[in-house]
């Protein structure tokens, strides 16, 4: 098996794992990330050491398998060209003030910032808040010119609920994995509809944020 990026976070690795024996990554993205459907892109298996100190102490005796355990997972794809982020108006201010934005193609827009866009990241809920999250984030970074030759930025968008979106923008949210990483978050919230409403409640609508960042 081999690891890649052993260093970014002690205790943790990353493996480029291909499709068809991505079933455990899959799985879990399925299980635990809010987004349903099946993302599109390359996959990366996120390992936990349990011999590591970051491995909890509580999981040690309930936990089997061999010496590195899937602790979460990425799925890096191409820039979204399926429509036009609210927030990406304000990545190309700050990188590219000579593109006039609303007079190009959705794939003329990607294809001139360089961008690939994160379509799932996911945390084994038993692991989180040990800074896994950051670490997928940054290693994403790392590999997106490896994987996609020409990127020059990372887009990733996120839904939360509208208040939780104005604290970020606002940056009163101390733990925003991203902006740990080393995203920058647009100063936009664009208003998004649930998909699915039970009846007889009422619809609440979620804040997508758009989240940007240059590759390593």
């Amino acid at each position: 098996m081999t690891l890649i990026y052993p260093d970014i976070l002690p205790g943790i690795a990353f493996q480029t794992v291909a499709r068809p024996m991505a079933r455990s990554v899959l799985k879990l993205i399925q299980q635990h990330h809010y987004q349903s459907g099946r993302p599109q892109g390359s996959i990366v298996a996120c390992l936990i050491d349990r011999s590591s100190q970051l491995f909890p102490q509580a999981l040690r005796g309930s936990v089997t398998g061999g010496n590195w355990l899937l602790a979460g997972g990425l799925v890096l794809g191409g820039g979204c060209v399926r429509g036009t982020p609210l927030g990406r108006s304000h990545l190309a201010a700050l990188h590219r003030p000579d593109l006039s934005l609303p007079s190009m193609r959705r794939n003329e827009i990607v294809d001139e910032l360089g961008l690939t866009m994160i379509n799932r990241i996911v945390v084994d809920p038993r692991l989180q808040g040990l800074g896994i999250g950051t670490a997928i984030a940054t290693v994403a970074q790392h590999l997106a010119p490896k994987l996609y030759p020409g990127s020059r930025f990372i887009e990733v968008m996120t839904a939360r609920s509208i208040s939780d979106a104005e604290a970020v923008v606002q940056g009163k949210k101390e733990n925003d994995f991203l902006q740990k990483a080393g995203f920058t978050v647009a100063p936009t919230i664009s208003s998004r509809k649930p998909r699915h409403v039970v009846k007889g409640q009422p619809a609440v609508r979620s804040g997508m944020l758009y989240y940007f960042a240059p590759v390593k």
